[in-house]
């Protein structure tokens, strides 16, 4: 007994020795807003408690020319916003949201994406600022990200490379809602996440999920969607996101099995011991 005992003691010493690392203010002093489920978390930001669905004419706009790259970034952010069907995570499914009036609170027609850098006469593309030496990331890949209560929403960055990142965490906002879970009628309940009896077809699919259909992709030529079922929506308007990455690298690896790290080195490559 006291050999098994050894082992629970010296665990329990090493986490009482071990000091807590308390998560930054920015992710813990939201304003009373909703949580942001957006990972990584943005450096800095706020979030409120409105609804705010895109609008079927919903597209992305730019304030000046900008690199291909980018541009074609942005068409393939503003189509899988259309084509995702993600739902937010809950009993409900995001129904929550909808239940009162079965609408939304504000409709967002544009994205307006703000770059104000131009190198020798010309706007550096994605893939070039991509490649900068490491200890330029940082700079390069900084945004600012608004979505107010209003129908027009703006990332501003000072390379392509920031305003993708921005694109990325705009297109991350944003759930679906199929139509038939909005709001159901009184005494019938919502769509709600259950267990699947049976291997059958039908139950794989969530309640109220449905399936994409040709309405569902129906966009007409000057980028509007017509005959949308269900809505595309963020539920924790408005938005002020401030975001810069701590470190130039995406990442790293610690082989603990093989190398031993002290608890200096260990602070050395995290942002509370920078």
């Amino acid at each position: 007994m006291i050999t098994y005992l050894i082992p629970l003691f010296a665990a329990t010493a090493f986490l009482l020795s071990t000091k807590s690392v308390e998560l930054p203010s920015s992710q813990t002093d939201l304003k009373a807003g909703r949580r942001l489920n957006v990972l990584p978390h943005p450096t800095r930001y706020t979030t409120g408690h409105k609804v705010i669905c895109l609008s079927p004419e919903f597209s992305i706009k730019f304030d000046s020319q900008v690199p291909e790259d980018l541009r074609k970034a942005a068409k393939r952010v503003e189509d899988g916003i259309w084509d995702h069907k993600h739902q937010y995570l809950s009993v409900k499914r995001g129904a929550e949201f909808f239940e009162h009036d079965n609408g939304c609170d504000y409709t967002l027609s544009t994205l307006e994406v703000v770059v104000d850098n131009h190198v020798h006469g010309h706007m550096a593309s994605i893939m070039d600022s991509a490649i900068r030496p490491a200890e330029d990331r940082p700079d390069l890949e900084a945004y600012t990200l608004s979505i107010p209560l209003g129908d027009r929403a703006t990332i501003k960055s000072a390379t392509a490379l920031g305003a993708y990142r921005g694109l990325t965490t705009f297109e991350n906002l944003f759930y679906h809602i199929p139509a038939d879970t909005e709001g159901p009628p009184e005494g019938q309940k919502s769509g709600i996440l259950t267990k699947p009896d049976s291997l059958g077809e039908t139950d794989q699919l969530p309640l109220g999920s449905g399936g994409r259909t040709d309405q569902d992709n129906d966009i007409s030529d000057a980028g509007s969607r017509s005959g949308v079922k269900g809505k595309w929506y963020a539920p924790a308007a408005p938005y002020e996101i401030e975001d810069k990455p701590a470190f130039g690298w995406r990442a790293v690896m610690l082989d603990t099995s093989r190398n031993w790290f002290g608890k200096e080195a260990l602070l050395k490559v995290s942002p509370q011991g920078r």
